[in-house]
């Protein structure tokens, strides 16, 4: 029988840790052979407007690199490189990247099962960047979906049934995986999907939901033992 995993990238196949856009508007500015206002005033305003519009979002996406294209704008930058080059080193510079205990194995489980295996992620940034971000961990994946480009995010369930559309099996066929109760597993509970709730810090649920058919884990490597 044909299965399919839909999973989430960040804290499920990634950490980004310490993350930091200061950092990154702070490289903005360093990079930019071009400025028509001072360094902290362009720190102090690009972080309020970045957290008025991004802290926000609900079910729907905001894409940074048009955020990055409106302080280019506003503030006169200019740069040697693309957009898309900025908003890749933008992404880099605000978190330092480690992959998830025992990702690569589990992957390595799927595939060697033939599951067709898409991400579907929650981010501000592009696929382009997001896919940066995988690194190699890209080669055991079919897709890469940013909510970034179709303007809706989870826990939305026409995020999910987007991430579904790319499969040609029945949903009873196709697994999410997810660190985030609320993103990931309520979200793809509403979404009538199987659910695997990875919880490595061992959180607690919120009982106010109304979540069915999952399963949880605080190692990937428990998929493996359980022959997912």
């Amino acid at each position: 029988m044909n299965k399919g995993i839909l999973i989430d990238m960040g804290d499920t196949l990634i950490h980004t840790n310490n993350m930091d856009f200061r950092k990154s508007f702070n490289y903005m500015y360093d990079l930019s052979k071009t400025c028509n206002c001072e360094k902290d005033y362009f720190l102090e305003y690009s972080y309020k407007v970045f957290k008025d519009i991004f802290y926000s979002r609900k079910y729907l996406e905001a894409k940074l690199i048009d955020f990055i294209r409106l302080l280019i704008e506003t503030f006169n930058l200019s740069y040697d490189i693309s957009l898309e080059e900025l908003e890749v080193k933008f992404a880099f510079e605000s978190c330092d990247i480690t992959k998830v205990n025992n990702v690569k194995e589990v992957l390595e489980h799927f595939k060697s099962k033939n599951y067709k295996i898409v991400v579907l992620s929650n981010t501000c940034f592009s696929r382009k960047a997001i896919v940066a971000m995988l690194d190699d961990l890209n080669q055991y994946f079919d897709e890469v979906i940013a909510s970034s480009e179709f303007m809706v995010r989870k826990p939305y369930e026409a995020f999910f049934e987007l991430g579904i559309s790319k499969f040609d099996i029945s949903r009873d066929n196709i697994y999410y995986i997810g660190n985030d109760y609320y993103f990931d597993i309520y979200g793809s509970s509403r979404a009538n999907l199987k659910s695997v709730w990875l919880n490595e810090n061992n959180k607690e649920k919120n009982n106010n939901l109304k979540v069915s058919n999952y399963i949880e884990i605080n190692d990937f490597i428990q998929l493996i033992e359980m022959d997912f």
